[in-house]
């Protein structure tokens, strides 16, 4: 029989065991919110954006080739509208 089971478990003891399951349970409520949160999300993307050179070097190489894929499908359709 687990202590849980026991008959003769004081009051006191169940009270302390559903508090303590009532703080966890929160702080797992509290961790889900702030993962689904969009602005600590944003928040978090930035940081790891600012602190890697590996991540800052890709986004400027994929922000060069939408730059230059804007850049060619206008051409394109400047041409087209001659």
């Amino acid at each position: 029989m687990s202590e849980r089971d026991d008959p003769k478990k004081p009051a006191d003891g169940l009270a302390d065991d559903v508090a303590k399951i009532c703080d966890e349970f929160a702080a797992t409520l509290d961790a889900i919110e702030d993962r689904l949160n969009p602005k600590t999300q944003l928040r978090r993307a930035r940081s790891r954006v600012s602190n890697d050179p590996k991540v800052l070097a890709a986004a400027a190489v994929g922000a060069a080739g939408l730059a230059a894929a804007v850049t060619g499908v206008a051409r394109l359709v400047s041409r087209a509208r001659r």
